[in-house]
């Protein structure tokens, strides 16, 4: 009798511990079957991105590196799995910094990449009128309105530019909205024209002060032709 319950006790623990070591290989495959899955929603997410910029006529400037190599790494991975899936807890080479780290960092790369292009693209079509010309032509009592408005529209596009919209051509269309916008509040501040030397004397007003030779003539008609000159002042 107590023999037979010794070998009932030695099958119970020999059925624990096969059970406790195929516990342990199933979390194993969990974790990595997890870690894959989130791989391949990058990949999947990176390659739709930079196909969705280059559509919109936007090339990153983005070059893989060890594209063949990875490459190489998923076949290999992918035929011993089909041989023998225990091949996942020892593969032949190392999962997480051989090829799950790689491809996360190519993932960011894309990003990146692709983050500069919209930026270029961006810069190249909102030049606006630098920070130091509105800061002058906010001098200008009747201006200040339009120019707190120009102010709100070089946010936007800044805001734009922060990142890449999950619709590029939306973010394209939303940028020509913006410029359009810029384009009327610039036309009307500056519908009869602002000679540049009138903007000179503006932005020196404006920062440690304009000299007296910079008050010409032309200035100065520009200037009392909007009733403008009793707001300057000499100091010496």
């Amino acid at each position: 009798m107590l023999l037979d319950q010794a070998k009932d006790l030695a099958g119970r623990i020999g059925d624990y511990s096969r059970l406790k070591s195929s516990a342990g290989a199933a979390k194993d495959f969990e974790t990595r079957a997890t870690s894959f899955g989130g791989v391949a929603t990058s990949l999947r997410t990176a390659k739709a991105s930079l196909e969705r910029m280059q559509a919109a006529g936007i090339a990153p400037n983005f070059i893989p590196n060890d594209a063949e190599a990875l490459a190489a790494k998923a076949v290999t991975l992918r035929d011993s799995l089909k041989t023998d899936p225990a091949t996942l807890n020892d593969p032949p080479f190392n999962l997480k910094f051989d090829f799950v780290d790689r491809i996360n960092s190519l993932c960011s790369g894309a990003g990146k990449a692709m983050l500069a292009a919209w930026q270029a693209r961006v810069a190249q079509n909102s030049e606006m009128a630098s920070p130091e010309i509105l800061a002058a032509l906010s001098t200008v009592p009747q201006y200040k309105p339009v120019v707190a408005r120009i102010g709100v529209l070089k946010g936007q596009v800044a805001m734009l530019a922060d990142s890449v919209p999950a619709d590029i051509s939306v973010g394209i269309k939303q940028l020509k909205t913006i410029m359009d916008a810029y384009a009327a509040a610039w036309g009307e501040m500056t519908a009869d024209g602002i000679p540049k030397a009138v903007i000179a004397f503006l932005r020196a007003a404006a920062g440690q002060g304009a000299t007296l030779d910079q008050l010409t003539d032309e200035v100065r008609g520009w200037l009392d032709a909007r009733s403008l000159l009793p707001l300057f002042r000499i100091k010496i």
